[in-house]
């Protein structure tokens, strides 16, 4: 019993960390996204041709 406890245990606090580093990952890939929507936008108000 205290070994399946152990192994679930084990099991959960990796999914934790997993998330995490996932719920990091989508909130970098947004704030890019965010970033290369707001130089498009700017590219556009001064009619000039900008690269990322």
């Amino acid at each position: 019993v205290v070994v399946i406890i152990s192994v679930l245990m084990g099991t959960v606090v990796l999914s934790f960390f997993g998330s995490d580093r996932e719920q990091r990952l989508k909130t970098a890939a947004q704030r890019m996204a965010t970033a290369i929507e707001l130089a498009r936008q700017e590219s556009l108000a001064r009619n000039e041709t900008w690269g990322i």
